[in-house]
């Protein structure tokens, strides 16, 4: 049997695993009887590294024969193999050969899994996250081949790979993770494009690779580290962080962290110098500091800095968009001219086969007059976009936007205009197609630097359009999403909103200045379709508070005033009188109040609510200060104590709280009440609390040490109100009877009963003189 017939024999079994060009010239010289290091030698590889390509090849043939298959004995088990697949064709009327493998694999109980192999393995440990689909994958065999050895074989703890943006740092890091996910426990891959919190991260893999057995988790960056190197110690984990640049400082090139993100850094270190079973694998443009002292070729952290595609790399990715015509030179001029960069290629390879009937040389014709010159990948996007349709424009300003993949619903939910799902489907499917952007499991996103491309021309476009007073983008997009999550509403002020301030304000020179151009926008729009209003109010609104501008006296009336941010906004004589203020968002979400009550001093005010929570905001910014929670209790009754120290509640399980202002802390509960206390007040000297309830009684407390001081049979059906006269010396109450008594507080005598009109009585008040008493219900 020759190595000819033996790699057709091969090639009949490998339908789903393939054999790369390294493997076959390993087999083929090991056929012919020569060594790792001739081989190496021969064609100009290492021969550590030939060994290693060796030792990959015989564990995927293994898997496929069902038996060991070593350099030695690799010819005896393919001749072998082979014999037994022709007496098995001719006795099965001409039966697959592949199928008569498969079965004889599928039923020997000794099979040795292989380090690496193309067949992507169901694994319910498995967490991909946003992970890109890379099922069509071109080149990198000797990375892929390196990075498998630093990872199985010398079992590094921590691997970083480097390189310029769209180089396929993380297609790589995909494509590696797949080919060994059988030698790990636990595989997750997490993009931190949009920079979420370390502590953020480290709850999603302590939650994931406890199953979920461990959720009550410490608060401290140092406690959770711990106990994720617990689960790394104990399990054999593959963790991927794509896009570490991001919790990078911007314009450094020293790899220091950004304020808030140096929790990464204790995790890298600790990943990097304490003993584990498992591996973190980075990529990044930009190596993190303290790296590099602990890297070495023999050390358990390294680094690959990933270079450019080959022309034979380029050329099979290329043969996998269409049939391109041009000679060996003019491949290498047009891969040379693109630097190598995968992501530049892809691209382009498009407009060459529409715009140039997918010849090489008409294309580099043109190239090389300069008249259609992609000098960079920016020059390539800006004549990749100005080819766009106007919903596909659209849509990749919003893909920017959003900054993390989004669904087909959600691309509609943030369009002005609605479009048809097939329409949309339509488009999706074209930019797809142009590689500008991609589809994950999530939905769909951008690759960093296209979203980067894109985000500069969403801010130099929003300026233009501002200085100009034009309205396009300023109305057909948000500039931040007030309903996205935190992390993502963070990274759109930083990266959005605040470089068009700092844009405007080099502009106008002053904020002023910004500040008039902005208020014409906003009256030119009063009143009219919301197809022509957009998204301007709330865009300015979310500018005008990066700003830091004082909204109080703004007009925002008869506008569509959507995803505004305006949670601790002051807005002192802001008129929304008329506005649409869908999806934007002022405090925080809040039952239904059902008790109210400002402090003496006017500057507190608090509220009961039907979720059982007590909130105290500061007037008259209206700024929420607290939010405590009453126990178990819907809140139906408030008061503040005369010095403004004490607030007592009245809840719905018969439970009186009093709490202490300065800290919100409760100080004292009132128990022994068997109904819903409806009503609770304050006697002016700050020492008794009453009590309304439903059972009809009235009680007086010493709320200082919980002591019931008196009760009274007050009415038939519920008490619903009482209150204090000024002197104190009355106490005034009224219930469901329909009746308001009067009652002496030193002695409870009932001085005095008014019958009124009404069925039931719900409120009262005394006048401030004591000589009147106002009350209120439901009527006969």
């Amino acid at each position: 049997m020759t190595i000819d017939e033996a790699l057709l024999f091969l090639d009949s079994l490998l339908t789903q695993e393939h054999l790369n060009d390294v493997h076959i010239l390993v087999l083929r010289q090991t056929w012919e009887g020569r060594s790792y290091p001739e081989i190496a030698k021969s064609a100009g590889y290492d021969a550590e590294y030939i060994k290693f390509v060796g030792f990959h090849l015989w564990q995927v043939l293994s898997r496929v024969f069902g038996e060991k298959v070593t350099k030695s004995n690799v010819q005896s088990v393919v001749r072998r193999k082979a014999q037994q697949a022709q007496i098995t064709v001719a006795s099965s009327n001409n039966q697959l050969i592949s199928n008569n493998i498969n079965e004889e694999v599928h039923q020997n109980s000794t099979v040795i899994h292989p380090i690496a192999t193309d067949v992507t393995i169901i694994n319910k440990s498995l967490d991909w996250g946003e992970a890109i689909d890379v099922s069509i994958f071109y080149g990198r065999a000797e990375e892929l081949a390196l990075l498998e050895k630093w990872l199985i074989v010398d079992r590094c703890r921590l691997v970083t790979l480097l390189g310029m943006g769209g180089i396929g740092k993380t297609s790589l890091s995909i494509k590696v993770a797949e080919r060994i996910q059988e030698q790990f426990d636990y595989i997750v891959w997490r993009s931190l494009r949009n920079a979420p919190s370390i502590l953020d991260l480290l709850a999603e893999l302590i939650k994931f690779i406890s199953k979920q057995q461990e959720t009550n988790l410490p608060a401290t960056v140092d406690a959770r580290i711990s106990r994720l190197m617990h689960y790394l110690q104990k399990h054999r984990c593959l963790l991927i962080l794509d896009n570490v640049e991001s919790i990078l400082q911007e314009g450094e090139r020293t790899g220091r962290y950004r304020n808030g993100y140096e929790g990464y850094g204790q995790l890298l270190r600790c990943l990097a110098d304490i003993n584990h079973k498992s591996t973190l694998l980075l990529t990044s443009r930009e190596k993190p500091i303290d790296l590099g002292a602990k890297e070495g070729k023999n050390f358990p952290v390294r680094s690959l800095q990933l270079t450019g595609l080959t022309t034979p790399e380029a050329r099979e990715f290329f043969q996998g968009i269409g049939v391109f015509q041009g000679s060996d030179s003019e491949w290498d001029i047009l891969v040379s001219h693109y630097a190598r960069n995968p992501l530049a290629l892809k691209m382009v390879a498009p407009a060459i086969r529409e715009l140039f009937e997918s010849s090489l040389t008409n294309f580099l014709e043109v190239l090389n007059q300069g008249a259609f010159i992609f000098d960079d990948i920016r020059n390539l996007l800006d004549r990749q976009f100005n080819r766009l349709s106007s919903l596909e424009k659209k849509i990749m300003y919003w893909l920017a936007i959003n900054r993390e993949p989004v669904s087909l619903a959600e691309l509609q939910q943030d369009l002005v205009a609605k479009f048809t799902v097939k329409a949309l489907l339509e488009v999706l499917g074209s930019l797809v197609r142009r590689s500008l952007i991609e589809k994950t499991s999530d939905g769909y996103t951008q690759q960093p630097v296209v979203m980067e491309y894109m985000t500069e021309r969403l801010i130099e476009k929003v300026c233009n359009e501002i200085t100009n007073s034009e309205i396009d983008l300023i109305g057909s997009h948000a500039l931040l999403k007030a309903t996205a999550k935190e992390y993502i509403r963070d990274t759109q002020a930083r990266l959005i909103l605040k470089p068009i301030a700092e844009q405007l304000l080099f502009t106008f020179e002053a904020q002023q200045l910004i500040e008039n151009q902005l208020k014409p926008i906003l009256s030119s729009l009063r009143g009219k379709p919301q197809r022509e209003t957009g998204y301007v109010a709330g865009n300015i609104i979310n500018l005008l508070r990066e700003m830091q501008t004082d909204l109080s006296g703004w007009d925002f009336s008869r506008l569509t005033v959507w995803q505004a941010y305006l949670p601790d906004a002051y807005l002192h004589g802001v008129n929304f009188e008329g506005a649409n203020l869908a999806n934007s968002v002022f405090a925080e979400v809040l039952g239904s109040g059902l008790s109210i009550a400002f402090s003496p001093d006017g500057k507190l005010l608090a509220m009961g609510d039907t979720n059982g929570e007590i909130h105290l905001w500061q007037m008259p910014e209206v700024r929420l200060l607290r939010t405590g929670k009453e126990y178990g209790s819907i809140v139906l009754s408030a008061a503040f104590s005369p010095d403004g120290k004490t607030f007592a509640t009245g809840g719905s399980n018969g439970t009186i709280c009093c709490w202490d202002v300065s800290s919100w802390s409760v100080r004292q509960i009132l128990q022994g009440n068997t109904r819903t206390v409806l009503g609770v007040a304050f006697s002016p000297d700050g020492k008794v609390l009453a009590s309304s309830i439903g059972d009809g009684t009235v009680r007086f407390w010493d709320w200082s040490n919980g002591r019931c001081l008196l009760t009274l049979l007050a009415h038939q059906g519920q008490a619903w109100s009482i209150a204090f006269s000024p002197d104190g010396k009355i106490l005034a109450s009224a219930g469901d009877d329909g009746r308001l008594k009067l009652w002496d507080v030193s002695t409870g005598q009932c001085l005095k009963t008014f019958q009124g009109d009404s069925r039931q009585i719900r409120s009262l008040a005394f006048s401030p003189d004591g000589r009147t008493v106002a009350c209120g219900g439901l009527k006969l």
